[in-house]
């Protein structure tokens, strides 16, 4: 299952797979002068593969098999998040976060629940009209982690 995206995703792909690249080379470069590594070219390969990696894998929900009910996924769904302190609201058929964080403005999180499936993705939002960052200090992958550790937890509690 793909994100829905506006007009401006592939500006915000483009620019912040550049700038994410730029800033993610002298990161290889560190390393291969630590390690010493021959491989010139490495430097240069490796941050753009892993960027567009990163913006490919971006776009897809990940998903979590509850064998519920949409209704009793929603109520799931809800009970995390407000244990959280993260508030939501509703947008169609998809659960969106507010942005009452500091650590959640620069996230993105968008939330389906379906019949035995609840699909989920933290992506990065563009702040500053200068692209969507790839990836960012972990944030993304350290709240996601969070959500689904309190997620599965709530789910024990179901059954």
């Amino acid at each position: 299952m793909k994100l829905k995206r506006n007009s401006d995703n592939w500006f915000d792909i483009i620019l912040g797979g550049f700038t994410s690249t730029l800033l993610f080379i002298p990161v290889c470069i560190l390393i291969s002068t630590e390690f010493n590594f021959e491989i010139n070219f490495l430097h240069f390969i490796l941050p753009v593969l892993f960027t567009i990696y990163i913006q490919w894998k971006d776009e897809y929900f990940s998903e979590i098999n509850t064998k519920l009910t949409e209704k009793n996924n929603f109520e799931i769904v809800a009970k995390t998040l407000n244990n959280l302190n993260w508030e939501y609201f509703k947008k169609y058929d998809e659960i969106k976060l507010r942005n009452n964080k500091f650590y959640l403005n620069s996230l993105d999180v968008t939330i389906i629940t379906r019949s035995k499936k609840i699909f989920y993705n933290f992506n990065y939002r563009n702040l500053i009209r200068s692209g969507r960052p790839a990836f960012f200090f972990g944030i993304s992958t350290i709240l996601k982690m969070i959500f689904i550790y309190n997620l599965k937890k709530e789910l024990k509690n179901m059954k």
